[in-house]
């Protein structure tokens, strides 16, 4: 899962228009949002837990990514991984971020523990390390052990005594001086906090200056914490950042369904592979399987017992999240009449697929 654009963490969802989902994609719609980061866990106990559901559900209806993430403690590693794992696999989230700050400094066997525990549960979901804005600042956090099992850095670069556009060049610098970088997306600063008998508040000009710093990095995608501190002190932050034109920097990919079609007829299976979603599943009149992996294996074996197949479509057909795509097709083991794939589409990607189809085999 790719990201691009837009987006902001969220710390406490009842904070923001009272918990309402439909008041809250509104809003992210309308400043171009494409993606919310929302707290799920801390440690070893669910967050959220009420909200989450019903939020992650009308976001991703809306084509909006949500993406859990959680503060660690360490105390239990492998409890606290199974805890966040199990709810952003439970709730279809696209993606996951582990916020490591200074509990996991000196901790490398349990920082290793936790990051092993929590990718052998999500699988192939797409992975972000929230952490410091200068790691030679902070050397006894174990970069390496979290980045190495990352699909995405996201460092915290808040400028606090600095200039935003500084902050980010020297971050980056500093982040892909690290033996391990994968691709960065820089977190900015929409909150007021105290340092000591400092004061510092983001303001609405640094918005756009980091921005602007972000985009002349060729960086794909910025963030900001966070939402709940603008809704209920920073209104003219959450302007700021609403009001900034990020425009699409790729043109828009042909509907799953049709990309379906095209690996189908090129036979393939590692292209219409990418096309699901972590947990998508797939079912034919053998059998039920969940994952890319599975899938792929289950393709494969329908197309080895079809020997120099070739695929005609007769209708390719959308009803809201549904495609409905019939075809037949020839081959030396015999004719394929009345192909139907069913085809449930979650954001861009396969959530749920069926398929069934009539073989006469040649005489």
């Amino acid at each position: 899962m790719t990201l691009a654009g837009k987006g902001i963490y969220i710390w406490q969802l009842h904070r923001i228009a009272h918990g309402h989902a439909p008041t809250m994609v509104h809003k992210a719609l309308d400043a171009g949002l494409t993606h919310v980061l929302i707290k799920v866990a801390d440690g070893a106990s669910p967050y959220n837990s009420q909200l989450v559901a019903p939020v992650t559900e009308a976001f991703q209806a809306a084509g909006i990514q949500v993406w859990g993430w959680a503060w660690i403690w360490l105390r239990d590693p492998e409890a606290e991984a199974v805890v966040a794992a199990q709810i952003v696999t439970d709730l279809g989230m696209d993606g996951f971020v582990v916020n490591a700050e200074h509990p996991a400094k000196g901790r490398h066997a349990e920082s290793d523990l936790y990051m092993q525990a929590l990718r052998d549960r999500v699988g192939d979901l797409p992975l972000g390390l929230s952490s410091y804005r200068y790691p030679h600042l902070h050397k006894t956090l174990p970069w390496e052990i979290f980045l190495s099992r990352c699909d995405w850095n996201l460092p915290q670069m808040y400028w606090v005594n600095e200039c935003p556009a500084e902050c980010v060049s020297r971050s980056l610098a500093r982040h892909q001086a690290l033996p391990v970088t994968p691709p960065i997306v820089p977190t900015g600063a929409a909150y007021g906090e105290s340092y000591g008998s400092y004061y510092f508040r983001a303001e609405p000009s640094e918005i756009i200056t980091f921005l602007d710093a972000v985009r002349a990095h060729n960086l794909p995608a910025a963030n900001f914490w966070s939402w709940d501190w603008t809704e209920m002190y920073g209104p003219d932050l959450w302007q700021a950042i609403a009001d900034y034109e990020w425009p699409p920097t790729t043109e828009p990919l042909p509907d799953v369904a049709q990309r379906f079609w095209e690996a189908l007829l090129a036979c393939d299976v590692d292209a219409m592979a990418t096309l699901y979603h972590h947990n998508a599943v797939y079912v034919n009149a053998g059998h039920m399987v969940q994952g890319p992996t599975e899938i792929l294996s289950t393709i494969t074996e329908f197309l080895r017992r079809l020997p120099d197949v070739r695929f005609f479509i007769d209708e390719l057909r959308a009803d809201e999240n549904v495609r409905f795509l019939r075809w037949h097709a020839t081959s030396s083991a015999g004719q394929i009449e009345d192909g139907l794939e069913t085809i449930g589409v979650r954001n861009g990607r396969i959530q749920y697929h069926s398929s069934t189809y009539h073989l006469i085999p040649a005489t």
